[in-house]
């Protein structure tokens, strides 16, 4: 697993401050719009974590019961 170096974090913060800069210059209703797609997004992804855990529990591959609870 590759970790996040400062000069990584660095990027990422300039890289993130200048999105956010040009999103607000945008007007409202495109924030608005914005803001649904990556909350639905999220919860896209959450339902496919819970789809690919339960389908690797029948694959008999061990799940922690930490990480099968959050599934549910």
């Amino acid at each position: 697993m590759r970790c996040c170096t400062s000069r990584g974090r660095a990027s990422l913060r300039a890289a993130l401050s200048a999105h956010l800069d040009r999103l607000f210059e945008r007007e409202q209703a495109y924030l608005h719009l914005r803001s649904f797609v990556v909350m639905r997004q999220l919860g896209a992804n959450f339902a496919w974590l819970s789809t690919h855990l339960r389908w690797r529990f029948t694959q008999c591959v061990e799940i922690p019961p930490r990480i099968a609870a959050a599934a549910t």
